[in-house]
């Protein structure tokens, strides 16, 4: 098992590591990390990312257009380059050239392109770091097999506009039937994107939805099922990719969609305080980079959280302390905040 640690900052950073983190364990065992999702609720940020830093045997740091000049990502190659001397430490470049880093801390290391040599040669050098290494022919072997599952992943994110300072939620741009929401939503969580009709003794699976046979009205409920898998068919939002056996693959456009689906799904108004806190340091953690370069409107994260009025100005100074921020500027409907360490990373670079 080769521990993987997988740097980012920014939204198309972050979508580029998942996609790696999601695809990489097909390759050979492996645990990539990254501090988005491994880091516990309550734990503390920093020491969280030393403690996974001292023993990644691999550091993968996700550099694109949106990320060059991003202070954040400079201190933590920096870090990285400390912590982990002789180790193999490689800026994975999307749509990005290595001429374009060449004068950057990261200019240091060797770059890999999201190139499907490259990324096999990138493969290739992990391998060599880790102890019981598996034989060369059988990772080319199964590189071959899944490097199309990391292509198409790539590709949708190429394919999405990125919004990179605390990102609002955008309105859903079509109406879609109850049943081909919940299709479209829950099929996300396939990362096949494939929607299969698939017809049982005891019901029917349409995608990852089972309807059984023994609830009320199963007959009704299954064919608005079938014609929500129609509904998505048409709008061009799925395509065929079996029709005789009822089999389909989620589009781009699809994608786009369940995930603004997701967005904007209602969530429970919190409204015990330690609750809140708790949700407001969250956010913090998803939004670190940009909670260290923009105003935080006291108003927006209210509703973006649904938080009841004026719960994020009582509230997000405490949660922020517990991330290591500090107060920079308090006014009546925004603040401002730093991070010590993001601070200490500029004021090494001037």
């Amino acid at each position: 098992m080769i521990e993987v640690f997988l740097s980012w900052s920014k939204q198309t950073s972050h979508k580029v590591a998942k996609a790696f983190k999601d695809w990489l364990p097909n390759i050979f065992p492996s645990n990539c990390w990254m501090s988005s999702q491994d880091i516990g609720k309550g734990k503390p940020w920093f020491g969280s990312i030393s403690e996974q830093l001292a023993k990644s045997e691999v550091c993968i740091i996700c550099v694109t257009q949106e990320n060059l000049d991003s202070h954040w990502l400079m201190y933590e190659a920096g870090a990285i380059a400390h912590a982990k001397h002789g180790k193999l430490v490689c800026p994975l470049l999307f749509k990005v050239t290595p001429s374009e880093i060449s004068g950057s801390p990261l200019g240091q290391f060797q770059a890999t392109i999201t190139e499907k040599d490259d990324v096999l040669r990138l493969l290739l050098s992990m391998n060599n770091e880790i102890s019981t290494s598996i034989p060369e022919g059988t990772l080319r072997a199964a590189f071959q097999n899944e490097w199309p599952k990391l292509q198409k992943a790539l590709r949708r994110i190429e394919l999405k506009a990125p919004e990179e300072i605390l990102p609002k939620v955008s309105p859903v741009p079509q109406t879609l039937s109850e049943e081909a929401n919940d299709v479209l939503r829950e099929s996300l969580k396939d990362d096949t994107g494939r929607i299969s009709i698939c017809e049982e003794s005891d019901g029917t699976f349409f995608g990852p939805i089972f309807i059984g046979t023994d609830i009320p009205n199963y007959g009704k409920v299954s064919a608005k099922y079938r014609s929500a898998i129609e509904e998505l068919h048409r709008k061009k939002l799925i395509n065929s990719n079996d029709p005789s056996e009822g089999s389909y693959l989620i589009t781009p456009e699809g994608y786009e969609l369940a995930e603004l689906l997701i967005a904007n799904a209602p969530k429970p108004q919190l409204t015990n305080e330690n609750d809140i806190t708790a949700e407001l340091q969250e956010y913090i953690k998803k939004h670190f980079r940009a909670m260290s370069t923009s105003k935080v409107a006291f108003e927006d994260v209210d509703k973006e959280l649904n938080l009841s009025q004026g719960s994020t100005k009582r509230l997000i100074r405490h949660a922020a302390e517990k991330q290591g921020f500090e107060v920079e500027t308090w006014g009546e409907v925004q603040a401002i905040f730093k991070h010590h360490m993001v601070h200490k990373a500029k004021r090494d670079q001037t």
